[in-house]
């Protein structure tokens, strides 16, 4: 927007927005995004907010100051921010605040865009005092001042704007040096306007706002009129809903700080008495069938255990480490509502941890009382209804809850141990015997499965006994209790490996279970887990599971979910190869392989790629005429094709016989390479070809040579025309086991060489490297593979140095793997120098190498400092400190030469960021260390600095 709009457009533009035309209304929202964009949106909002013609208009505006202040400050003339706070105060002088329920939101944009102003003005101070003098002794202001104080604390914690460390941790500061005033303000709300709901609930926000506030202090709080009139609402079986809930908001908050408490032991005394007095509340609730105010107790509970935690068991029973705080949680988990037994399972995550470190029998016995009786309530929680149907649905809110369950089970169990709650699970099947219901028999079942892993497989006692119902369970039995019975067959995999007189019986049990469609998937899954534990011992069964293949097939294709299937018993029978002879692992390779290779072969002579690129089609038959299906059956028998240590073909490379499946892969190859070739164009099943061939490739390690050069002909060929990224990934894979081999390696570089210009024709332009990230990740995949197995010709090769470039841009793409291999290329690349230098190597490639981090090394430095400060977030700030803990190993000198340069580039100084003290000690602290956990530090410490 080149010329600035009239007033009187803006305001035709704002009432079509929300007009009744569609169209125009579309056209009106691009326009407005366009002027609030603009340099002329801050005056023309401004006379908006003055003008006030309309509260659409002035929403529009109050929007608009805000969302300027929050990304365009820097459009600001410096001389410009004084004069634009007072027009704000004037604003919110200006407008009233009831009805609340119209000026409201825009009161709350103008809070917002005024704090957002204070926050970025480091030179501004004491702004909080002043408001309080000019808006507390004004009642009309009160909701005004109440959004003030809490969007303060908010804004100064939100990411959203970078003020860096120190200005946040002056305004905290400013902020706690008003606590008295504000607490006497909000005690003073609550009292005059007890009976608005509206008003106390708003200042009983501001206090959780305010207390968000790490240096606020709370001795004055703990005691004050204010948290008693929260803990008394909080008790008050009549307080409305709305009010329990700000008061229990608050709480929470003040238990959040609770946790250091050293720091606030006042707090957390009077929360810990106060919230202990609201069991009969509690209790009242669950008479009344009150599930709002039972959710807040639920969280009350929750959080007093998190924040008293490490005092329970260091000093249990005693002062903040009392054991009422255990019961009511276990009041809450007991509830039959599982949502309240949902909130605690991070407590007993932390307990869990908190018990386990302490590694004390003594303390053991303490808490396994109450673990026992969470087990039990979890028990009751994990049953479903008697009238439930069918399987369960993995989508629904209750499966996800029991499989949280699992989790939680899983973190607890050590403390009253595997052995004595499968027992305890057992022992209720028992006592119910004839008259249990299927849903009891299923949650017990469903407990054991959990932790039915950490059983030893020397185990006798109960474990033959629950095989032996599992398999002895009639045919009528309930669905969703036979998908249990098999999950845990198939988690007692290496139970069975022990005891194999129990295989048999379970191998064609769940056979025979995955006659039921609806429980093939998880049937093949249990069945893949035994033959993963016992292998070869299973290989009398290979032509039952073999046959259940066919039988889990129509006569012209499948579901998805039996495609899920056929993959599971798929790997479960390459694995059961392993320990064959040689010449029944071909022929039973060629069965294995028969049907996909027949079935691509027909698909290659019934179609062209062109009327096959429907990957939304749906129908079965369609389905089965989709090359990706047959693809992917290969590569799961490929993948799992591992000969047994000690089996007759588990040294064969060694000797150079040729390994047993060789012919197969002869008469595979032809119709992977025209599947690739005819498919070319669709990007979806040159992936799943790729992923075939490289587990092809894995199989048969150097013998497959044979392939190999017709391989890259093609795969290069390919990526001219259609750049798909799967190339690179299994270009990676070739150097990975043929780059060590001065042979293969001319025949290597010529498919680097071909595929880094087209790959640089799609990521050079603008937001390239962000629109192609499968690309970038495969590419320095690749180029980390020449780096580890042929680094000499790779570094002296004419693509290095392009590819750097490329790598040293690419450093500031916030993506997770694509990130991630740029920082391992260039991580790999020092370490093989130091792994030169170890071993006295000093030929042309470790040459090539030093000057190419010569060339690049000032770029590499600064470009890994500017991406962690303000590109990448997340564990890959860890890996550009990684950069430069490497660069410092190869050079301390050059590091600190490179760091100086790159933190001389930085800014500094002006409120919002680092000083120059600060830049100084970070470099000598990173120059000084020779640990990569101190240079993470102190990159992380520089980050808050500037965000």
């Amino acid at each position: 927007m080149d010329v600035a709009p009239s007033v009187d457009t803006v305001y035709h533009a704002v009432a079509t927005l929300y007009g009744q035309d569609a169209v125009a209304s579309g056209k009106a929202s691009v326009w407005l995004g366009e002027f609030q964009n603009s340099l002329f949106a801050w005056e023309i909002a401004d006379k908006l907010l003055a003008e006030k013609r309309d509260q659409t208009s002035c929403y529009f505006a109050a929007q608009t100051m805000r969302q300027k202040l929050l990304y365009s400050f820097h459009e600001l003339p410096v001389n410009s921010h004084a004069s634009l706070r007072d027009s704000l105060l004037q604003h919110l002088s200006d407008i009233p605040c009831y009805p609340l329920e119209s000026n409201s939101v825009i009161l709350t944009q103008l809070c917002l865009a005024l704090v957002d102003l204070y926050l970025q003005v480091p030179s501004w101070t004491g702004f909080v005092g002043e408001i309080l003098k000019k808006f507390g002794a004004n009642a009309d202001k009160t909701v005004l001042l109440l959004n003030l104080l809490r969007v303060f604390p908010e804004e100064n914690q939100s990411r959203h704007l970078r003020l860096g460390h120190n200005r946040r941790q002056e305004v905290h500061a400013e902020l706690a040096a008003q606590t008295g005033p504000v607490l006497q303000f909000l005690s003073d709300v609550c009292e005059m306007h007890a009976s608005d709901q509206e008003v106390v609930k708003r200042a009983l926000s501001c206090l959780s706002s305010w207390l968000l506030n790490p240096l606020v202090p709370t001795d004055e709080l703990a005691h004050s009129r204010l948290m008693q009139s929260i803990l008394h609402l909080l008790r008050d079986p009549h307080c409305p809903s709305t009010v329990h809930d700000a008061a229990a908001d608050c709480a929470v908050a003040a238990l959040y700080k609770t946790e250091d408490t050293k720091t606030h032991a006042a707090l957390a005394a009077s929360l810990q008495m106060g919230i202990y007095a609201m069991l009969e509340s509690f209790n009242m609730c669950v008479a009344h069938d009150d599930f709002d105010k039972l959710q807040s107790y639920g969280r009350l509970f929750t959080e007093l255990s998190e924040s008293l935690l490490e005092n329970i068991v260091d000093t249990p029973g005693h002062g903040l480490g009392d054991m009422r705080t255990l019961e009511l949680l276990l009041t809450a988990v007991s509830y039959h509502d599982y949502t309240l037994a949902e909130m605690t399972f991070n407590v007993w995550y932390r307990l869990s941890e908190l018990i386990y470190q302490r590694d004390d029998d003594k303390l053991n016995n303490i808490f396994r009382p109450y673990v026992e009786r969470y087990i039990m309530a979890l028990y009751k929680h994990c049953r479903f209804d008697s009238d439930h149907e069918g399987i369960p649905d993995e989508n629904e809110e209750f499966n996800e809850f029991r499989r949280k369950t699992i989790e939680t089970l899983k973190d607890v169990i050590f403390v009253v141990s595997t052995d004595s709650c499968v027992k305890s699970m057992f022992s209720i099947l028992q006592a119910q015997g004839a008259n249990s219901t299927w849903d009891e028999t299923e949650a017990a079942l469903f407990i054991i499965t959990a932790v039915a892993k950490n059983l030893l497989p020397t185990e006798e006692e109960v474990v033959p006994l629950i095989v032996q119902a599992v398999l002895g369970l009639p045919t009528n039995t309930h669905p969703t209790l036979r998908y249990t019975a098999i999950r845990l067959l198939g988690e007692l995999n290496e139970w069975l490996d022990a005891n194999p007189s129990y295989q048999e019986g379970a191998v064609l049990w769940l056979l025979e279970s995955m006659k039921m469609p609806a429980l093939a998937t998880v049937g093949a899954d249990a069945l893949e887990a035994v033959c993963g534990a016992c292998k070869q011992k299973l290989a009398p069964q290979f032509d039952h599971i073999l046959h259940a293949i066919n039988a889990l097939e129509g006569p012209d294709g499948r579901s998805q979910v039996s495609e899920s299937a056929v993959i599971a018993l798929l790997r479960a029978l390459a694995t059961i190869l392993g320990g064959l002879p040689d010449d029944e692992i071909a022929k039973k390779m060629t069965d294995l392989c028969a049907k996909q290779a027949e079935r691509l072969t027909q698909i290659l002579h019934e179609q062209t790629a062109s009327n096959n690129n429907n990957n939304n089609e749906n129908d079965a038959s369609r389905l089965s005429r989709d090359p990706a299906i047959w693809l992917d059956r290969l590569a799961a028998v490929f993948r799992h094709l591992a000969p047994s240590s000690d089996g007759p073909s588990a040294a064969k490379n060694e000797n150079g016989k040729p390994k047993p499946w060789l012919p197969v892969v002869q008469h595979l190859w032809p119709v992977l390479s025209e599947t690739c070739q005819r498919f070319e164009n669709n990007v979806r099943v040159v992936e799943h070809c790729c992923r075939t061939v490289r587990f092809v490739i894995r199989s048969l390690g150097i013998q497959s040579f044979p392939f190999i050069e017709p391989l890259v002909k093609q795969m290069v060929d390919i990526y001219q025309r259609h750049p798909h990224s799967c190339f690179l990934y299994l270009g990676s894979i070739l150097v990975d086991e043929y780059g060590s081999m001065a042979d293969f390696v001319p025949g290597l570089l010529f498919m680097l060489q071909s595929f880094t210009e087209p790959s640089f024709k799609l990521l050079m332009p603008q937001n390239g490297l962000r629109d192609h990230p499968d690309t970038v990740d495969d590419l320095f995949r690749l180029c980390i593979r020449f780096v580890q197995r042929a680094p000499a010709a790779f570094f002296q090769s004419p693509s290095c140095q392009p590819l750097f470039e490329c790598a040293l841009a690419a450093l500031s793409l916030d993506h997770q793997d694509a990130n991630k291999s740029v920082t391992k290329f260039f991580i790999e690349t020092i370490d093989s120098l130091l792994d030169a230098r170890k071993k006295n190597i000093n030929d042309p490639g470790v040459a090539a190498a030093e000057q190419i981090l010569l060339t690049f090394g000032d770029r590499l430095v600064e470009n890994s400092l500017q991406a962690a400060l303000f590109h990448v977030h997340g564990n890959l700030v860890r890996d550009m400190a990684e950069i430069l803990f490497f660069v410092g190993k190869l050079s301390k000198d050059k590091l600190s030469e490179w760091l100086k340069i790159a933190l001389h580039n930085l800014p500094r100084n002006n409120g919002l960021c680092a000083t120059d003290e600060q830049l100084l000690k970070f470099h000598n602290s990173v120059v000084g260390t020779s640990e990569l956990r101190d240079v993470v530090a102190e990159v992380r410490d520089l980050i808050k600095l500037y965000r």
